[in-house]
């Protein structure tokens, strides 16, 4: 494993403004690769839990937090509250004045862009437009919703917008429960959850920032969202701009296949890592090995107390620290978690 300290203290210490370009629109898709932004652990987090987080989202004001953005954008959408802030974007709810005129039941949507500081990056503004591309890509009922990309000419700023989602995300559910919960129990969110990533693998999109707090419980069931990290590997969407891994740690610790901190590409093996991980500790209420920082990856994970050794056996695989051993899919494990029994094969397999 290596210490990106340095390397990333002399890329924040070189940001390289675009605004110029931006005002221009000149840009081409290619200078993704000249991305330079300092160290973020995730793309957009939700704020604190519980009592606290309502608060403080209750309170707190959009001009507390980005003074420059306008109660209006795009001559549509009035901004109302933040709904969540990570290290470059921030996400809105917004009243949709045009679906309100004509008698939408409930004209709000999310709105996402970049932070005022990142406002001059047209790198990032083609960051925004991958997100919602992949999105636009996929149709799964525990994915989150895309609906438009467009950019205020006065503001110039570009943004998204998408479902608005009601309910509490799987961290906060962590939280509620520090044990974790009963295999049998829990085991319909665990099958939604490896769903979704199984429906987008299978779609050739990687996540790239599976986590706790980019899952949200809902009525529905478990929400995906956020694939502001995500790639496609197949397909025309190779094309779509992403973050050099080489010069920016966009991925978040606890979660991050082994791998990734070798600057090794994402691949649909480290969403499997990371998908195994959000289970494991959602079975125990524990990451199978992070403690810190020094000791990730020092200890062998130990099959949760009701986890049947047959369903074990799958996760351990997609726990795997070495990537060539981690020769299970997502929906392999999808399988794994439904049937009763396997195969000789199937558990030949996965030893």
């Amino acid at each position: 494993m290596t210490d990106n300290k340095d390397s990333i203290s002399k890329i924040a210490k070189s940001r390289l403004s675009l605004q110029q370009i931006l005002d221009k629109n000149e840009t081409k898709s290619g200078d993704i690769k000249k991305l330079l932004l300092p160290k973020v652990e995730g793309n957009v987090e939700v704020l604190p839990k519980g009592n606290a987080a309502k608060q403080i989202i209750d309170e707190t004001t959009v001009s507390k937090n980005d003074k420059a953005i306008p109660d209006i954008i795009a001559g549509r959408y009035k901004i109302e509250r933040i709904l969540g802030v990570g290290g470059m974007a921030i996400v809105y709810k917004a009243y949709d004045n045009l679906a309100a005129h004509f008698k939408h039941p409930f004209p709000y949507v999310a709105l996402k862009m970049f932070k005022e500081e990142f406002a001059g990056y047209t790198d990032a503004s083609y960051l925004l437009f991958s997100e919602y591309a992949l999105l636009q890509a996929l149709n799964h009922p525990h994915i989150i919703k895309t609906y438009q990309f467009d950019m205020d000419k006065e503001y110039k700023r570009v943004f998204m917008t998408l479902e608005l989602l009601k309910g509490s995300t799987l961290d906060q559910w962590l939280m509620e429960n520090p044990l974790g919960g009963d295999f049998k129990k829990i085991k319909p969110m665990l099958i939604e959850l490896i769903d979704t990533i199984s429906y987008s693998h299978q779609h050739h999109i990687i996540h790239g920032d599976l986590k706790p707090s980019n899952i949200m419980l809902t009525q529905a069931g478990c929400i995906l969202f956020d694939y502001g990290l995500g790639q496609a590997v197949i397909g025309e969407l190779t094309s779509l701009p992403k973050i050099s891994r080489k010069r920016f740690n966009a991925w978040t610790p606890k979660y991050a296949a082994p791998e990734l901190l070798e600057d090794i590409d994402l691949t649909m093996k480290t969403d499997v890592f990371a998908v195994c991980c959000i289970i494991y500790e959602l079975l125990t209420g524990k990451n199978p090995y992070y403690i810190d920082k020094k000791t990730k990856y020092s200890l062998k994970p130990i099959k949760p107390v009701s986890l049947p050794k047959k369903v074990w056996r799958a996760l351990a695989c997609g726990l795997s620290v070495n990537p060539e051993q981690r020769t299970i899919s997502a929906e392999e494990i999808k399988e794994a978690l439904q049937v009763k029994s396997f195969s000789f094969f199937r558990l030949a397999k996965l030893r």
